[in-house]
C-alpha cells in the first residue's frame, strides 16, 4: 500500500501555490512592465534599470549555498512567514524610491524573498511532501505564477498609467506581505512524520524517513548524496544548464515588455501580451511537467527550445500586435525550461536523499544566470538601439544547449542507478 493524498498534502500544496501566485507573479513577471516607465521617470538608461533584477538575483546565491543547513536550522513554515515580511518592505522601498539607489536598496531587500519563497524551498518542501507525479506537482505551482501573472499584469498596468509605478509597487508590497505570512502560518507544514504520514504515494510499509534536511541521521532515504552527486559529471551538466537557461530566459522575460513597446505599442497592449503569456505559462507549466513525467528531459529540452527560437525570430523581425501576442505565448516556454528541467532533472536523476542541498548548487547557477542575463540585453540594447543583438545570441545559445543536452544524457534519464555501478 501507498501513501493517499490527504488534507496535510494539499494544504502544503495550496500553501505554495499561494506564495507562487502572488510573489513570482508580482515579484518577477510583473517587474517588466516597469522597465520603460521607470527608467523614464528616473532618467536611468536600460543598463541600470536592468541593474535592478541583477541586485535582487545576487542575494540568493550564497543563501543557496547553505540551504542544506538553513533547511535543517529553520522550519519551513518560518522561512516563508520571513520572506512575506521581507518581500513587502523590499516592495515598499521600492515604492517611496525617487533615485535608482533606493530602487536598488528595496530590490537586495526583495533579494531574501527570493530565496525563502521561490523554488528552490518550495522545490524542497514538495519532494518531501510527494513522492507520486512530482512532475505534474512542481508544473502546478509553476502555473500559479502564470495565473497570478494573468490576473496582476493589466492590474498593475493601469496602476502604473494612472497612478504611477510607485503606488503600484505599494499595492504589490500589501499584496504579497498579506499572501505568503497568510500561507507560511495557516498551510505550509515541515514533514509528514510530524502528522504519522509519509510523502504521497510513498510505500507504507518503506522506511526512508523525511528528506534529508529534516531526517534523523542515518536515515534510509533513496538517492544520492552531495558528495556522491559532486563525483559525477551530470552534476556539473545540470548546473551549467541552469546558468545558460536562466541568462538567457531573464535576457528576454525580463525586458518583454519593453520590447513589446519598442515596437509602438502600449503599456496596456503589453500588459495585455503579458496577460496571454501568463495563460499561456499557466497550461504549459503543467504540460512541461506531464512531458518530463512521460517522455524525459530530453522531450522537455526540445520542445521548449524550439518554441523559444520561434519567440526571438518573431520579436525580431514582426510588427504586428497578433505576432506580439505570438511571441508572448512562445516566450512563457523560458520559465518552463527553467523551472521543469532545473529543479526536476536534479530530482530525477539523483533522487531525494540530499534534494535540498543539491539543488542549492543549482540555484546558485540560476541566481548567476539571473543577475547576467538583464545586464547583457541591456548592454546590447545600449550597443544597438535594439534588442536585436541579445535575439541573436539567445538563438545560438538556445541551438547549443540542445545539442548540449542530447549529447551528455543520451539516453540517460535516471543517474541514480548507473551511477551506482561507476
Amino acid at each position: 500500500m501507498t501513501q493517499k493524498l490527504t488534507g496535510k498534502h494539499i494544504a502544503v500544496l495550496l500553501g505554495i501555490i499561494i506564495s507562487i501566485f502572488t510573489y513570482f507573479s508580482l515579484g518577477l513577471t510583473c517587474l517588466s512592465l516597469y522597465v520603460v516607465p521607470v527608467s523614464n521617470e528616473l532618467g536611468i538608461d536600460r543598463t541600470a534599470m536592468s541593474s535592478m533584477f541583477t541586485v535582487a538575483a545576487a542575494i540568493p546565491i550564497p543563501l543557496s549555498l547553505f540551504s542544506f543547513k538553513i533547511f535543517k536550522m529553520l522550519k519551513m513554515r518560518t522561512l516563508y512567514i520571513l520572506g512575506g515580511i521581507i518581500n513587502a518592505i523590499g516592495f515598499y522601498i521600492m515604492s517611496i524610491s525617487t533615485t535608482v539607489t533606493v530602487l536598488y536598496i528595496g530590490a537586495f531587500i526583495m533579494g531574501f524573498g527570493v530565496f525563502a519563497n521561490g523554488y528552490l524551498t518550495g522545490g524542497a518542501l514538495l519532494t518531501q511532501w510527494f513522492d507520486k507525479n512530482r512532475g505534474l506537482v512542481m508544473g502546478i505551482i509553476g502555473a500559479a505564477a502564470g495565473v497570478g501573472s494573468l490576473v496582476f499584469s493589466p492590474i498593475i498596468a493601469s496602476i502604473i498609467d494612472s497612478q504611477g509605478y510607485q503606488f503600484a509597487l505599494l499595492v504589490s508590497a500589501i499584496i504579497v506581505g498579506v499572501s505568503v505570512t497568510f500561507s507560511g502560518i495557516f498551510l505550509i507544514k515541515d514533514k509528514p512524520s510530524d502528522y504519522g504520514l509519509k510523502a504521497y504515494g510513498q510505500s507504507l510499509d518503506q522506511n526512508f524517513g523525511d528528506q534529508s534536511f529534516a531526517a534523523k541521521p542515518g536515515a534510509n532515504i533513496p538517492g544520492l548524496s552531495l558528495a556522491e552527486a559532486k563525483k559525477l559529471p551530470l552534476f556539473y551538466f545540470v548546473i551549467v544548464c541552469g546558468f545558460m537557461i536562466t541568462t538567457l530566459g531573464q535576457g528576454v522575460s525580463t525586458q518583454q515588455s519593453a520590447m513589446i513597446m519598442d515596437k509602438g505599442f502600449t503599456l496596456v497592449q503589453a500588459s495585455y501580451a503579458l496577460s496571454i503569456y501568463s495563460l499561456a505559462n499557466t497550461l504549459n507549466k503543467i504540460l512541461s511537467g506531464v512531458i518530463i513525467d512521460k517522455f524525459g528531459l530530453k522531450a522537455l529540452i526540445s520542445y521548449c527550445g524550439v518554441g523559444l527560437v520561434a519567440a526571438c525570430l518573431i520579436i525580431m523581425f514582426a510588427t504586428s500586435y497578433p505576432a506580439m501576442i505570438a511571441f508572448a505565448i512562445l516566450a512563457c516556454l523560458w520559465s518552463a525550461m527553467s523551472v521543469s528541467f532545473t529543479i526536476m532533472a536534479n530530482t530525477f536523476l539523483f533522487e531525494r536523499k540530499e534534494i535540498g542541498a543539491i539543488q542549492g548548487f543549482t540555484q546558485v547557477a540560476q541566481s548567476l544566470g539571473a543577475m547576467t542575463g538583464p545586464i547583457l540585453a541591456g548592454l546590447c540594447f545600449s550597443i544597438k538601439g535594439t534588442y536585436s543583438l541579445w535575439l541573436v545570441i539567445t538563438i545560438v545559445a538556445v541551438v547549443a544547449l540542445i545539442g548540449i543536452v542530447f549529447y551528455v544524457l543520451q539516453d540517460k534519464n535516471s543517474y541514480v542507478n548507473t551511477s551506482k555501478k561507476a
